[in-house]
C-alpha cells in the first residue's frame, strides 16, 4: 500500500470534517439567531399593539382566530364582570385581580430570572382544589395548562411528575403549578368556557 496515498487520503478527510465541523458551527449559530429573533419579535409585538394586529391579519391567524370565534360562539363563555376589568387593552395585569373568578383564562407565562421572559402560552385553570399531581400548591401558585413552549428549554418553577417533567417544552399540554406573578392575562381577560 501507498503510504503518501494514505496519507493524503487522511488528510482530506480531515479536511472534510473540518469544513463539516465549520459548516455544523453556523448552523448552529443561525439558529440561535434566528430563536432570538423570534424572541425579540415576541417582545417587540407584546409592546406595539399594531404590528400585533398586522401579524394577526396573516392567513394562518386568521383561521386560527376564526375556529376560535367559532368555538365561543357554540359554547357562549362567560365573560368576567366588568368590575373586574382593570384594562381595555389586550392584557391585563393579574396583581390587580383582587380574587381571580372561577373558570379558566387565557395567560401568558413568564419566568422573571434573568429577566422577565415569556416562554409559554396557555391557560390558567382557576378551579376547585389546590393540588397538581399529588402536591399542594404553594401560596401565590396556580394551576396553568401549558398550550404553546415558545421557549422549550426554561425550567418550571416546580418540576411535576416526580421530577420528569422539569422544562417548559415537556411540559405542554400538562397542568403545573405557576407563580400568578408570572401570568399576564390576555384577550381582554375573557373567561374561556371550552369545558
Amino acid at each position: 500500500m501507498d503510504f503518501e496515498k494514505l496519507y493524503g487520503f487522511c488528510n482530506s478527510l480531515k479536511s472534510r470534517l473540518e469544513v463539516l465541523e465549520r459548516e455544523k458551527i453556523e448552523r448552529d449559530k443561525l439558529d440561535r439567531e434566528k430563536l432570538e429573533r423570534q424572541q425579540t419579535e415576541e417582545v417587540e409585538e407584546r409592546q406595539q399593539p399594531k404590528q400585533v394586529s398586522e401579524r394577526l391579519q396573516q392567513p394562518e391567524k386568521v383561521a386560527q382566530r376564526q375556529h376560535l370565534e367559532q368555538v365561543v360562539e357554540r359554547k357562549q363563555p362567560e365573560k368576567v364582570a366588568e368590575s373586574r376589568l382593570p384594562s381595555d387593552k389586550g392584557s391585563c395585569n393579574p396583581g390587580s385581580f383582587g380574587n381571580i373568578p372561577e373558570g379558566l383564562f387565557r395567560v401568558n407565562i413568564y419566568l422573571s430570572s434573568p429577566s422577565r421572559c415569556l416562554v409559554a402560552r396557555g391557560k390558567l385553570y382557576n378551579t376547585k382544589g389546590n393540588t397538581v399531581h399529588g402536591m399542594t400548591l404553594p401560596p401565590g401558585y396556580v394551576k396553568v395548562n401549558i398550550e404553546v413552549a415558545i421557549v422549550p428549554n426554561a425550567p418550571l418553577p416546580i418540576s411535576v411528575e416526580d421530577g420528569d417533567v422539569s422544562m417548559v417544552g415537556q411540559a405542554i399540554g400538562t397542568i403545573v403549578p405557576w407563580p400568578t406573578k408570572l401570568l399576564e392575562f390576555v384577550a381582554e381577560c375573557e373567561k374561556v368556557n371550552y369545558l
